[in-house]
């Protein structure tokens, strides 16, 4: 389960690119239902508005920090969407409301390091 989730990683943040300006975490739960459950969730420093990435979507969340956890809120007009990081551990937990109702747990990976361009320069910086 390691090597899948390792893998699974690797092939998750490949596609996407994370500046050295913010925090991202890919975010999945095993044998997920909605698409919405599998994300990216970024945040510029310091910002208390960032992104949820899932599918062909991009959202825009408000971000609450905690005692090592960040959580992610997205307001629709029929449902919401909430995803809470463990920053200590890389637990997560996933609630929706609303028309979009479900909930699950899984893990997330911090993406850390910004993505280097082919001339080995940082895209984004």
């Amino acid at each position: 389960m390691k090597v899948f989730s390792l893998v699974w990683a690797m092939a998750f943040t490949l596609p996407f690119s994370v500046s050295a300006s913010e925090i991202a975490f890919d975010c999945r739960i095993e044998n997920a239902g909605p698409p919405e459950m599998n994300v990216r969730l970024t945040q510029p420093e310091d910002a208390s508005v960032g992104t949820i990435v899932f599918a062909d979507q991009r959202l825009e969340a408000l971000i609450y920090d905690g005692d090592d956890s960040k959580t992610f809120l997205f307001l629709g007009d029929d449902y919401s969407l909430n995803y809470t990081v463990n920053t200590s551990t890389g637990g997560y937990e996933f609630f929706a409301d609303g028309s979009r109702a479900a909930e699950g747990t899984g893990i997330c990976v911090t993406v850390s390091e910004p993505t280097l361009s082919a001339d080995g320069s940082s895209m984004g910086s």
